[in-house]
């Protein structure tokens, strides 16, 4: 064998001893002597964050329940922890002839199917090895953020070298994606997809298409992947973002639930079945999922505060004050989620207060008053401590966690005065009153552009978010032709809350204003 490897890192994920000392000793005998070896995908993510290697070697299956080989190149990938220029090789099960196209942005360099010929992988090492030896221009000028200098000299190498075109064709379409260029995006993958027909180039369309607002075509875009590609978790992932988007959300969950069936490992769609099942008032599916999501998702890119507090939510819909078995269980597990988010978010005062103020909600609707009373004291508490753009996001969920505790009529009174004082001394708070003035007036273009504007300063505001997506909901309806920029602005916010996490009346609004949506999309063909 040649020393192909001679002063390049490596690291080896792989579950099985015997497998790791086997490329281990592989490895040294191309010449790398800087070799390390995880044996589970969370060692190697953190791994990766400590270091970057030239070469990561993955075994696909690293057990039962466990994150596969590909979730680590995904995982990393999403955290900004893969290098261009460092590249991963898969290695797959037997039965795989073929590394599956159907991502952008998340699959392997290429891959060897086992069982492992070490032959085999010496030729398709040295492979590699020039590969990214040709390409390391174009990949060192992405690391460093050159994004139209990459562009450049990706075009530059395309027509030197035939043989680069179809890794280079991939890199070019991940860098429109992320320079948010989604019309050149969109040609460039209709001119691959016309002249190879892959799945990534049918994900780009339908990716730039869903961004536009143009549902229909998005929808046929990634239902041409999952026909080729049925195991395809990132066309899953979308086709349910457009279902969701078009007001068809028993068709997303549906989509979900089949995809959590192949990969229960993959936190970001359990997250994605806890909110739509949440939406859908499938409590049990929303509590396993978000279950799920809380355990895979955890020390990842993918953790997330509202997983925590979907599941306290949804848990809640078990209780009552008649003290049954399931009752009581439900509010044990709340609780102790409740206490597991506050304490994995030690130092965020937001959520500390999020978490008080759920645990009054919890013991309120179990009948134990005095722990609700207690816990509602604490919260509004924790809330005097947050900044005033934050008291404002959370001000409608103070106010229905503290009804019916000792807390209301304190919490009340400081309602009147905040509101008097943010409606007149911020921006935000004038943009908000505004559009609200202009909304009752009629005028619901000019409403929906000073919601956006408040959004802007308090992103995180469901009250605000749901005016805007009300204004419009009425301008799609006297002006049609706005519908694709109107419902690509909406859906992209709407996709990034949790609608397990939200209190019971913002649910209520937000399904409201779903089902009109999807009387919309459908009156306007999206």
């Amino acid at each position: 064998m040649s020393e192909i490897l001679i002063g390049k890192s490596v690291l080896i994920v792989a579950k099985k001893l015997d497998v790791l000392g086997n490329l281990r000793a592989f490895y040294s005998g191309l010449g790398a002597t800087d070799i390390s070896v995880a044996s589970s995908a969370n060692m190697a993510i953190n791994m990766l964050r400590m270091r970057s290697y030239a070469f990561c070697i993955l075994e696909s299956d690293l057990g039962e329940n466990e994150k596969s080989g590909a979730q680590v190149i995904e995982e990393a990938g999403r955290e900004g922890i893969r290098p261009a220029t460092s590249a991963f090789l898969l290695l797959m099960p037997e039965s795989v002839s073929q590394l599956p196209r159907d991502s952008i942005e998340y699959a392997a360099d290429t891959f060897v199917s086992k069982p492992l010929d070490l032959a085999k992988l010496n030729v398709r090492m040295e492979k590699l090895v020039k590969l990214k030896q040709a390409v390391y221009p174009v990949e060192a000028a992405i690391d460093a953020g050159e994004h139209e200098k990459a562009l450049k000299l990706i075009r530059k190498l395309t027509s030197k070298y035939a043989s680069l075109e179809l890794y280079l064709d991939r890199l070019k379409g991940q860098l429109l994606l992320k320079m948010d260029a989604l019309d050149e995006a969109l040609q460039h993958f209709q001119r691959v997809a016309e002249d190879r027909k892959l799945d990534w180039a049918y994900l780009g369309q339908g990716i730039c298409n869903f961004r536009q607002g143009h549902y229909a075509e998005a929808l046929s875009h990634f239902n041409r992947v999952l026909q080729h590609e049925p195991s395809s978790i990132e066309a899953y992932e979308w086709l349910s973002k457009v279902y969701r988007c078009i007001g068809q959300n028993q068709e997303a969950q549906s989509l979900l639930e089949k995809a959590v069936k192949m990969m229960p490992t993959a936190a970001s769609v359990q997250s994605g079945l806890g909110n739509v099942a949440s939406e859908n008032n499938s409590w049990e599916v929303a509590i396993d999922a978000f279950r799920s999501a809380v355990k895979y998702a955890r020390h990842s890119c993918h953790q997330h505060q509202n997983n925590y507090f979907g599941l306290a939510r949804c848990l809640q819909t078990r209780l009552s004050s008649a003290k049954t078995d399931q009752s009581s269980a439900a509010q044990e597990e709340a609780v102790r989620t409740l206490e597991d988010v506050a304490q994995e978010y030690f130092e965020d005062d937001h959520i500390r207060f999020k978490s008080r103020l759920m645990t009054s909600e919890t013991y309120k609707r179990s009948g134990d008053i005095a722990r609700a009373n207690s816990a509602a004291k604490h919260a509004f508490e924790a809330y005097q401590q947050l900044s005033d753009d934050k008291k404002a996001e959370e001000l409608d969920n103070l106010l229905e966690g503290v009804e019916g505790t000792s807390m209301q009529d304190a919490v009340d009174e400081f309602k009147n005065d905040f509101n008097r004082r943010v409606y007149t001394e911020t921006e935000w708070g004038r943009n908000n009153l505004k559009g609200m003035g202009l909304y009752r007036k009629g005028l619901f273009y000019e409403a929906f552009g000073c919601f956006e504007k408040a959004l802007s300063d308090v992103e995180g505001s469901p009250s605000i978010l749901l005016n805007l997506v009300q204004a419009g909901h009425e301008v799609i309806k006297r002006e049609p032709e706005r519908a694709p920029e109107i419902l690509s602005i909406c859906n992209d916010r709407l996709l990034k809350i949790s609608i397990g996490a939200l209190n019971s009346k913002q649910q209520e609004r937000y399904r409201a204003l779903s089902e009109r949506r999807a009387e919309l999309v459908a009156k306007n063909g999206q």
